[in-house]
């Protein structure tokens, strides 16, 4: 079971992806903002984060750059909630985590 953070501020698209990551198995946390995001990450470092790109109030770019100046090397799956594909989600998961282990 992998931790994973979604980071959407679209709380219908982070149930849709919660569901269908935690029926797979993971355990998700959920924050609307870069801030936020980039804090939980710092204090709890998730196996992974899901992050959507399309939103106003969160920079998936920034967020990235950002873990990756840290030294921080967790996968980051950036997700455009206009097409979301349940089973690329899970697919592009798995791999991220093969990766990792």
């Amino acid at each position: 079971m992998s931790r994973i953070l979604v980071i959407d501020d679209d709380r219908n698209t982070s149930f849709v992806v919660g569901t269908v990551l935690e029926s797979a198995g993971h355990e998700c946390e959920f924050v609307e903002t870069t801030e936020r995001g980039l804090a939980c990450q710092e204090q709890s470092k998730f196996d992974m984060i899901v992050v959507e790109i399309r939103s106003a109030s969160i920079n998936a770019q920034d967020i990235y750059a950002t873990l990756r100046r840290r030294g921080d090397q967790t996968p980051v799956v950036m997700l455009d909630e206009k097409g979301i594909d349940v089973d690329e989600l899970l697919t592009t998961i798995t791999k991220c985590r093969l990766a990792v282990d």
